[in-house]
């Protein structure tokens, strides 16, 4: 049917049609020959729904992309397997990757409605559908985030049995119908392997179902309610099948989602053209109540259209919120009170086994309530849409906020159907999911810099708008593109990108920090404040320090070990060893296993176990530490400071286990950073020697929750036997704001410089509400050491090597020692290697330092330098027929455990098991020594159980023998902190006393065959 004369040139002019339902009860018609309708629609027949879901489907695959040439439409073949619906390919087959095809059979019923259709409704297929019904292809679909439904009418024969058959083309690295895995919209998916992200399967994933449809049907309704007004406005896309147009009903209610007792109802008769029609209508609800955090209140819409005359009608209910959220006047606000949004990153596509597809329907649910439980009121999810859709549906009914971006956010690679493919990956994602009252963010682009993505997300707002006008738009979270000349976010309602002061930033600082970057943390959006952490946009960076302003961290995290012990079991337990993540882990695990061996690590823990018990709860106290950090920046006005939720990826940065499991110690450090008041305290230098000043601080965070008024806190600083060195008593001041500019969520309350007069050990700095609060925080931890209980090293030291600094420190220090001075040697010496190497370098020197070690000397190697030789790999110089190599252990996201055995040289310092970061902040080294041959002791080191750039391991301090001597290897960066952090001292004195145990034994002869492993080690030809 042509459009009449009215509609000539609207791209959709059902709209107009918005002036026939605005009022209740009665709708003014547009036409002479419309009415308004009574309500009532008993005694008609609704549309079936027949669930063709479980495990009677069969699956095989095409390799050689030969199905369709050979017509694998029309019966199942010969080698095809049994497979579940939902479900992925390589639950079936493992490992596989590309074309397969699906077969079921279902008899349908014959269809009681006149003109009636039987259409096919799949949840979601990953990624392309080709669908046929007994043989006849009845349609095909390209992307994997929204149900699509297909009309079998032509197709289906009722009354008898019908065969269904899908084509399913799962992206592999090769091109299959001009689709790679890397020029689709497929998110972090990586094949055959992962390694930074989420292992790629697919298939039918979410649910399949026949409807048994009227002629005239609803096939879309987008609700848009008012909280200011309780108005909805009904946005609907019905569809008829029928040649000629036709008259009929369609009907509105809307009532709590719970109680399903009507608060509105609205109807209107028109006219229904063949095709397509869409239409408007409106409801009021009188004393709508809103959809809050701690009151998330739904309602349910439903809609029915009724051919005038007929018995048949068709239905669609959706549930909506009375909400708003925006960034307006510096915060967000949700239901105009200002908001701090504190929530963390959600992975998709990361359920055991399947990935896409949970193994229990409880995983959705329970994923939503540990979010709840650690004080989160917002969640990112992340390169990703909700994968099932109804993760949201948990999300409506807990009171969550999503912001939900979709598997194009983090950047197919340039192709000629890049901007296609992604303007669909974004409006599939939009259209599924703009009803949930919980999606309060669109975020088009994650950490993507400039480019043809980049542009394109700039031109989508405009159809953007057109599918929803009720939500912020992120353009590009990160700002990776560092384009301050276009505005990062579209308010609700708003059309243009919006050139706010708000900074979206991904900030990754090195562990431990430093006090600068721990300064930089509580600075940015001050002018010149910050830091270039990794993730940061230095133009974004730049400019942020001419213009300061707002930041919301919209990316921080850090991850620990993945406990690969539990998850074998817990694979093992399901039944899914024979999955690729679990192969993976497993492979972890081995790789573990044998590190454990030849680290020697039952040193430090009785098994394995033992260790990831305790690397997770390091995890939670460098989450804790680091949030403490970031609140107490007065700028930051949101926050996303968990990287995942779940353990994913091959990451070990969930709050839970793979498996859903909380991890010891991290739902307690969230909660306590979710307490709405807190007193962030800092002390800097952490770790002086007495006398020396420290510096104070106290920063209160007040996320609104306390009222105008004077609180006394008390502020307190122990020593380790509860030595009082500080006590006083401060008011802190909460102004009235009604009216008033509002005061930032945190502000320094506390700033004084104290000379720490205390005995060797653990001090604490705290600060106690004594009324009116009860405060997170108010605890933070420094270390003392008294020099009068340094270790006295009673052998005289020989120092080989150049170094002005160490000499230097050993005089100051009032050590004897003197210059190596290559007089023959007449007794086992305590020798201090540091520096360039003795005169003349090379191979002569460093052969006559490996006789006197096989002599019984002791060589304390105390800089890598010394053994390193411009050129050549790793520790060229070092008395092993294997010279070690250097690898970089990474210390930012993926983060490495240092451990510590219980060993003379870390006497008197914290020890046995994983090393305090604060406590030796300053030393670690950031790189180890793997060998191929174990050290015949490994005292420390660093291993680094998660998965992102591989695992890792190494010693950082090992101990060898050679032939009556030894040497020490050290890695940790001692020398550069001599004199300045009385760790670095501390362990020095012991080393020194370590390698002088042997001194007053008798020089031993070389062994018989020395000029043999002196060959060996590269010092003789």
């Amino acid at each position: 049917m042509s459009k009449p004369a009215l509609f000539a040139g609207m791209k959709h002019p059902g709209i107009l049609l918005t002036l026939l339902c605005l009022f209740l009860p009665a709708i003014t018609p547009l036409h002479g020959a419309e009415k308004a309708l009574p309500a009532g629609n008993g005694g008609v027949a609704l549309t079936e729904r027949i669930p063709l879901d479980g495990g009677d489907w069969l699956l095989g695959l095409d390799p050689k992309n030969v199905g369709r040439q050979e017509q694998w439409f029309k019966a199942p073949q010969a080698d095809a397997k049994k497979a579940k619906v939902p479900g992925v390919i390589q639950d079936v087959y493992p490992d596989y990757h590309g074309l397969a095809w699906y077969w079921r059979d279902f008899t349908p019923p014959a269809n009681p409605h006149a003109g009636g259709r039987y259409l096919l409704r799949f949840g979601a297929v990953d990624y392309l559908a080709d669908v046929y019904v007994n043989g006849i292809l009845i349609g095909s679909h390209e992307g994997s985030q929204e149900s699509f439904v297909l009309d079998a009418t032509p197709a289906v024969k009722s009354g008898g049995p019908n065969r269904l058959a899908v084509r399913v083309l799962n992206p592999a690295n090769e091109a299959i119908d001009g689709i790679s895995l890397s020029n689709a919209p497929l998110g972090r998916r990586q094949y055959p392997k992962p390694v930074d992200n989420a292992y790629h399967t697919g298939g039918i994933i979410d649910s399949v179902e026949l409807l048994v449809a009227p002629a005239v049907r609803i096939e879309d309704v987008h609700v848009i309610p008012d909280w200011t007004t309780g108005e909805v406005r009904v946005r609907m896309q019905l569809r008829s099948a029928l040649e000629k147009p036709v008259s009929g009903r369609v009907r509105l209610t809307m009532a709590p989602a719970v109680s399903g007792e009507s608060v509105a109802e609205a109807g209107c008769e028109r006219e229904f053209a063949a095709g397509e029609t869409r239409l408007e209508m409106q409801l009021r609800v009188p004393h709508h109540r809103l959809w809050e955090l701690n009151d998330p209140y739904l309602y349910r819409v439903t809609a029915s259209v009724q051919v005038a005359g007929s018995q048949s009608m068709d239905d669609r209910s959706v549930r909506c919120g009375f909400r708003d959220f925006r960034f307006e006047n510096g915060y967000f606000r949700m239901n105009g009170r200002r908001i701090y949004p504190h929530g963390g990153l959600y992975t998709i596509l990361n359920y055991p086994g399947a990935q896409t597809v949970p193994y229990d329907e409880d995983l959705i649910r329970r994923d939503v309530l540990n979010m709840k439980a650690a004080g989160f009121n917002i969640v990112r999810m992340h390169c990703g849409a909700a994968i099932p859709a109804r993760q949201l549906d948990v999300c409506d009914e807990m009171g969550l906020l999503v912001c939900e971006e979709h598997f194009g956010a983090k950047g197919p690679a340039e192709s000629p159907e890049l901007e296609k493919r992604w303007d669909h990956s974004v409006t599939e994602v939009i259209r599924r999911d703009r009803n949930h009252p919980s999606v309060v963010i669109w975020s088009l682009l994650n950490e993507v810099g400039k480019g043809r993505l980049s542009r394109r997300a700039v031109e989508s707002l405009q159809f953007i708008r057109e599918l929803d006008e009720s939500r912020i738009v992120l353009r590009s979270s990160g700002g990776f593109d560092g384009d301050n000349s276009i505005g990062s976010w579209s308010n609700p309602g708003s059309a243009v990108w919006e050139k706010s002061a708000l900074w979206d930033l991904h900030a990754y600082p090195f562990f431990p920090h430093s006090e600068g970057d721990m300064r930089a943390m509580r600075t940015f959006g001050n002018k010149q404040g910050g830091g270039g952490f990794w993730g940061v946009n230095e133009d974004n960076l730049r400019e942020m320090q001419k213009r300061g302003g707002p930041v919301l961290l919209s990316e921080y995290g850090v991850c620990g070990a993945m406990d690969f012990p539990r998850y074998a079991r817990n694979f093992e337990q399901l039944g899914l060893e024979h999955t690729a993540d679990a192969r993976n882990y497993k492979a972890e695990l081995d790789w573990f296993l044998s590190e454990w061996k030849n680290l020697r690590l039952d040193q430090c823990w009785a098994r394995p176990e033992d260790y990831f018990q305790d690397s997770h709860r390091n995890l939670a106290k460098h989450a804790l530490d680091d949030y403490n950090t970031w609140m107490s920046n007065p700028n930051l006005v949101g926050d996303f400071t968990s990287t995942q939720i779940v353990d994913a990826w091959y990451h070990g940065c969930g709050i839970t286990s793979y498996f859903r499991e909380p991890k010891p110690g991290m739902l307690e450090a969230f909660q306590d950073m979710a307490s709405k008041v807190r007193l962030c305290l800092f002390v800097e230098p952490i770790n002086v020697y007495r006398g020396t000043k420290v510096r104070l601080e106290a920063v209160l965070v007040n996320r609104d929750a306390l009222k105008p008024g004077k609180y006394p806190v008390r502020i307190q600083v122990v020593g380790p036997n509860l030595e009082p060195l500080l006590d006083k008593e401060v008011s802190v001041e909460v102004a009235e704001t009604e009216g008033k500019s509002e005061s930032p969520f945190a502000r320094l309350v506390f700033d004084e410089n104290l000379a720490v007069d205390s005995p060797t050990g653990k001090c604490r700095f705290l600060a106690t509400f004594q009324r009116g609060a009860a405060a997170g925080g108010g605890d933070v931890e420094f270390y003392v050491t008294d020099p009068a209980t340094a270790p006295a090293v009673k052998s005289e030291i020989v120092l080989w090597g150049e170094d002005e600094n160490v000499a230097g420190w050993l005089t100051k220090q009032g050590l004897r020692w003197h210059k190596f001075d290559g007089k023959p040697q007449t007794a086992r010496e305590a020798i201090l290697a540091s520096g360039k190497a003795q005169a003349p370098g090379g191979a002569p020197v460093f052969s006559e330092l490996a006789r006197r070690i096989a002599r019984g000397s002791t060589v304390v190697f105390l800089d890598w330098a010394t053994l390193m030789q411009p050129g050549a790999d790793g520790l060229r110089w070092s008395p092993l027929a294997e010279h070690p190599a250097l690898q970089s252990i990474p210390m930012w996201y993926f983060r490495a455990d240092y451990w510590a055995k219980k060993h003379p040289i870390f006497d008197g310092l914290p020890c046995g098991g994983i090393m305090d970061d604060r406590f030796y902040r300053g030393i670690f080294c950031m790189i180890s020594t793997p060998r191929k041959q174990p050290p015949d002791e490994a005292v420390c080191g660093a291993i680094m159980a998660t998965g992102g750039d591989g695992c890792k391991a190494g010693a950082a301090i090992s101990i060898d023998r050679l032939g009556a001597g030894r040497f020490i290897l050290n890695g940790f960066r001692i020398r550069d902190c001599l004199g300045s952090l009385p760790v670095a001292d501390r362990l020095l004195r012991n080393m020194l006393n370590y390698a002088s145990q042997d001194t007053n034994k008798p020089i031993a002869e070389l062994p018989a065959n020395f000029d043999e492993q002196l060959k060996a080690m590269g010092y003789l030809p």
